[in-house]
Formats: C-alpha cells, structure tokens, sequence
C-alpha cells in the first residue's frame, strides 16, 4: 500500500492510496486527509478481497492457467517463444485431465492421478510428464503472488524423478564427421564468399554456446588477450519473427565466461578482418561502429535462412540430418572423451547446477561412472533438502 498526496486543479492538497490485488493496480483518490484515505483503502481492500475470495472459489484450473500463460507478446517475451509454445502444449495434458478442479481445491494427490495415468498407459514419456508437473508447480507458485491462492499446493509435490533409461537421447557428431562437417562449412562458405556460415559452426563445435548466443555475440564480448569470450545476451526468436530479438540470458548462470584456444583466436580474428573489409567495401564503415560478428546490414541470420544454410551443409557432407544443437551436444562430449570435470562442463555451458548437466549428458559417461555419479548427485540432493 502506499498513499500519496497530489494537488488538484483548483489547486486543493488530496490523497490518493495504491495497492495491488490480483494482479491488477487499484487506484481511489479525492481524499481529504491522510487519515481518511488510509481508512478508506483499509475498507476497499476488504471489499475487494471479498468479492475476489468468491471469484477465486470458482475459478478452475483451466481458466487460471489460460490466464497465466496467455498470448500476449510479453509473455511470450518473458520466457522465450520457444519455452512459451512448449509451456502450452504441456498445459493442455493437465487442462484436459484435471483442468475442471478449481484452482483452490486442487491436490498434490490429482498431479499423482495425472502421473500415474500418463505413466500406465505411457501417453508421455517420463521426461514430458517431469516437465508438465514442474511447469504446473510454477504456474501456482505465481498463483500464489498473484492472490489467486493463499499457497501453493505443491510447495513440497516432489517432481517426478528421471531414472537412467528416462534420459533424453542427444545426438552427436563423431570425430570424423566433425571434421567433414567443418571442411563443407569452409567450402560452401568459399562459395559464396560468406564464412559467416563457417565461423557460426565453428564457434558453436569449439565452444558449445546456444545458437542464439552466437547470435548476439558483439566484438567486445571477446578478449583476444586473454584468450575468453563473455557471453551476456542471446537472441530470441519470437512466433513469426525471423529476426529475433535481442535480450538476456535467461538464467544468471548463462552469463558465463568462455575460454577460447589459440586457434580459436586465430579463426575468430581472421573473421573480423573480412567483416572489417566488407564493411568498408558495403557501407564506408569500421567494425568499431559495428559491435554485433553478424552485422544485420548486409545481411541479417535470418532464422529461416540459417536453417536453410544448415541443411544444405550438412548434405553437401553426406552426414544426417542433425539440429543445430547437436553441435553444443558434441563440444560436451569432446570434452567428456578428455576427461574434463564435470564441474567445469556445467560452468562452462551456463547450467544452472552440475545436475542439469549430468540430467542431459549423463548417458556419454560409460555405465559404472554413469552409475557412480548419480548416487553421489542423489547424495548431494538429499543433504541439501
């Protein structure tokens, strides 16, 4: 609550008083004391809360979660278009099942109905049903700062746990077809005078960055001194939007610093001399004035076009389709096969915990140390619980 003198236009002093419900910003002025209006909100809070207590015992599940997830860009924005298409598919399996309880009287025992049911009949394999019951576990816990509950009711629902056999299958590209997979990079980037093409693969085999981390890369973010690249910003790419748009990492962990190899360097530099020549030559300017590696005006990596390009590189390699992804994928298992720490892999991806990290990439450890390495993660867990 906060309250709020303001003059009016005949020039009198009133009060106004503020308070937020719901979601929503109320708003009551032309108080002629400070007193009166504190009393006032006093009594409007009441009412409101009221007449919300009724809404709230008829609103179900499906409506709040229709309210929460929306369609609206900011909240598509806020958590990414990807994350937000994804986010609507799981809601649709727990609205089609448990959709009709209202929001208040819902259980840790309906989401345990609603697992053993997709688990019985296998409608979803247990990766999914983990995501939808942790996407649920959110959406309450905003319900809860949002007053549409007074507490979550899965504050202490253990999430369904992934076994071994539960992990998801990544795809990666062996030493020899990385090696063909670079070489045809080189030469369609040759082709067409662009190694833009060569340089995004690049960077991604050697670094294991996101593709839309590569994206938003800037020339200041690397220090060729040093040998490191910073990792601050990534794109996102919006329903419809080809361009993307430009934002945070999404976690603070994926704000990182990466550390390159000589090599690396040598590759990266060489890049930013053609930029260099290529602005000169196209628009009469230095890379000074340009920060972004892939400058957007002589040509923007247009989320279509870079999977255009993608596909037609991995063809003309004779290799099987793979997303981009995999290149992230492979950079982990490389350094897996050198016995890098795990630690460090997890740091050096912007994982939020070595879990994480271990959930994804469990599997290229062989089976004893796979074996190993979980009991000491579930050890771990239970200590920190």
């Amino acid at each position: 609550m906060s309250i709020h003198s303001y003059t009016n236009k005949k020039g009198e002093t009133l009060y106004r008083f503020t308070f937020r419900l719901n979601g929503k910003q109320i708003t009551r002025r032309g108080f002629l004391t400070k007193k009166e209006a504190r009393n006032n909100e006093a009594s409007e809070r009441v009412r409101l809360q009221s007449s919300t207590t009724r809404e709230q015992v008829r609103l179900t599940l499906s409506q709040y979660l229709d309210k929460w997830h929306g369609e609206d860009v900011k909240a598509i924005r806020k958590m990414g278009a990807y994350h937000h298409k994804r986010t609507g598919q799981y809601l649709t399996h727990l609205k089609k099942e448990i959709g009709h309880i209202k929001i208040h009287a819902l259980q840790p025992g309906d989401l345990i109905l609603f697992r053993e049911k997709y688990q019985s009949e296998r409608l979803l394999a247990n990766r999914t049903i983990r995501s939808i019951e942790s996407c649920l576990k959110g959406a309450l816990k905003d319900a809860v700062h949002l007053n549409y509950i007074n507490k979550n009711p899965l504050e202490h629902f253990k999430i369904l746990r992934l076994g071994l056999n539960d992990k998801q299958e990544i795809e990666v590209f062996e030493k020899e077809e990385q090696d063909v997979l670079l070489h045809s990079a080189q030469s369609y980037s040759e082709k067409l005078k662009d190694p833009r093409w060569f340089i995004r693969i690049y960077i991604a085999l050697q670094t294991g960055m996101r593709a839309g981390e590569i994206a938003g890369l800037q020339w200041g973010d690397f220090d060729f001194i040093n040998k490191t690249v910073h990792v601050k910003r990534t794109v996102d790419y919006a329903a419809g939007d080809t361009q993307g748009v430009l934002k945070e990492p999404k976690t603070k962990s994926s704000q990182r610093t990466i550390y390159l190899t000589e090599s690396n360097v040598r590759e990266i530099e060489k890049y930013k001399v053609w930029v260099s020549e290529k602005l000169l030559k196209v628009s009469k300017r230095v890379v000074a004035n340009t920060p972004f590696l892939f400058d957007l005006d002589f040509g923007v990596l247009h989320r279509s076009a870079s999977r255009r390009r993608w596909e037609t590189i991995l063809k003309q390699a004779g290799l099987k389709h793979r997303g981009f992804h995999s290149l992230r994928h492979t950079h982990v298992s490389n350094l897996i096969s050198q016995n890098v720490n795990m630690k460090y892999i997890s740091e050096r991806l912007g994982h939020s915990s070595i879990m994480v990290t271990m959930d994804i990439y469990g599997h290229c450890f062989n089976n004893d140390s796979r074996q190993q390495i979980e009991n000491a993660l579930i050890a771990l867990e239970k200590n920190g619980s």
